[in-house]
C-alpha cells in the first residue's frame, strides 16, 4: 500500500504542477508522503526513497513560500531527477544500494548475506541511478531548449518503465543460486525445495 501511495504522491504532484499550482503540488506531496512514511514506520520498514520524496516535497513547499514559484517552475525537472540520482549513487558509494530495502522484504533472510544478493541489488540500483541521471540531464536540456513534454515527461517515464521491468526480471537470473543457498541452510523454509527458477523474487 505504501509503495502505491508513493506513486500517487507524484501523480498528484504532477497534476498540480501541470497547472502551475506549485504550492498545492508541494503541500499535496507532503501530505501523502507523511502518510507513506508513517505506514513504513509502523511496519518498521522506512524506505530511503520515500524519505527522499518527502524531503523534496517539503523543500519545494518552503522554497515556493519563501521566494515564489519561479525557481521551481524553471528547474523542477532537473531538481527532482537530480535529487534521486544523488541519493541512488550515494547508496552505491557507501555500499548499501537502496534496492536492498525492497528485495529484503520479498526474499528470505537466509539470502541477505550471500554476495550474489548484494551484487544483484548493486546492479539494480546502478540501473536506477542511471535512469535518474538521464532524467536530470534531460531536465537540463529542457530548461535550455524546451520540448518539455517529450524530454521532461515522456522519455523519463519510458525509462522508468524500463527500470520497473528490469527490476522484476533481473532477479530471476539468480534463482538457481538462491535455491542452492536455501537448500544448504539448516532449517531453511520448504520453498527452497522447489525446482530452480520457481522462487518468487518479484
Amino acid at each position: 500500500m505504501a509503495t502505491k501511495l508513493g506513486y500517487v504522491a507524484w501523480v498528484v504532484y504532477g497534476f498540480f504542477a501541470a497547472g502551475d499550482r506549485w504550492l498545492n503540488a508541494g503541500l499535496a506531496g507532503v501530505a501523502i508522503m507523511v502518510v507513506v512514511v508513517a505506514i513504513d514506520y509502523r511496519r518498521r520498514a522506512i524506505k530511503l526513497m520515500d524519505c527522499t520524496s518527502l524531503g523534496y516535497f517539503a523543500a519545494e513547499t518552503l522554497i515556493v513560500l519563501a521566494s515564489g514559484a519561479a525557481f521551481i517552475q524553471r528547474y523542477h525537472f532537473a531538481l527532482v531527477w537530480g535529487v534521486f540520482a544523488a541519493v541512488a549513487w550515494l547508496t552505491i558509494t557507501v555500499g548499501s544500494p537502496f534496492t536492498l530495502q525492497y528485495t529484503r522484504e520479498r526474499m528470505p533472510r537466509e539470502l541477505w548475506d550471500d554476495p550474489a544478493f548484494y551484487r544483484m541489488n548493486r546492479r539494480m540500483t546502478e540501473v536506477w541511478a542511471v535512469i535518474f541521471t538521464l532524467g536530470m540531464v534531460l531536465g537540463e536540456i529542457t530548461m535550455r531548449y524546451g520540448h518539455r513534454l517529450l524530454l521532461g515527461m515522456i522519455v523519463p517515464m519510458a525509462a522508468m518503465g524500463v527500470g520497473v521491468v528490469f527490476s522484476r526480471l533481473y532477479p530471476r537470473r539468480y534463482a538457481a543460486r538462491f535455491s542452492r543457498v536455501g537448500r544448504s541452510t539448516p532449517g531453511a523454509p520448504s520453498q527452497y525445495d522447489r525446482p530452480a527458477g520457481t522462487i518468487r523474487l518479484t
